[in-house]
């Protein structure tokens, strides 16, 4: 019996504008499917959802990744140039998770709805993470 794992990774580029005044911000939003048919699964597809988001040290950038989870499914958001305040990523909600690389230019945030994230790593330019998901686990890492 064949056991062949398939991944999908699926970018789609979008717009954000919090106003007029300010400038827009380029966005990558990926789905990482995972098609099992592997006869313990209790589900045929697993997605996890994740944001990868340049916010070029900006508070106001920063500060809108609590609204853009509430208006889009999102799990993760892979940062890079984050606002920073005191070795934390600011802005965001307490609940969430985040690690930041030793130089503060790149950082992973989890919502809370995530199945307990651990912590691999964090170097000078890089973060990792892995999550488990019913199919197994997942490495998620910003640079």
């Amino acid at each position: 019996m064949d056991y062949a794992q398939t991944f999908y990774l699926q970018p789609t580029s979008i717009q954000s504008n919090s106003n007029k005044n300010q400038t827009s911000h380029n966005i990558q939003q990926f789905r990482l499917q995972k098609n099992s048919n592997l006869p313990w699964s209790t589900s045929s597809t697993t997605a996890i959802d994740v944001i990868q988001i340049n916010l070029a040290k900006s508070k106001v950038a920063t500060a809108h990744l609590e609204k853009l989870a509430s208006e889009i499914n999102i799990n993760h958001f892979l940062v890079q140039e984050p606002y920073v305040k005191e070795g934390k990523i600011a802005g965001v909600p307490r609940k969430w998770h985040q690690w930041l690389s030793s130089n503060n230019k790149a950082g992973i945030i989890s919502l809370p709805s995530t199945n307990n994230p651990i912590f691999i790593c964090s170097t000078t330019n890089l973060t990792a993470i892995k999550i488990q998901t019913i199919t197994g686990p997942v490495n998620l890492i910003s640079a």
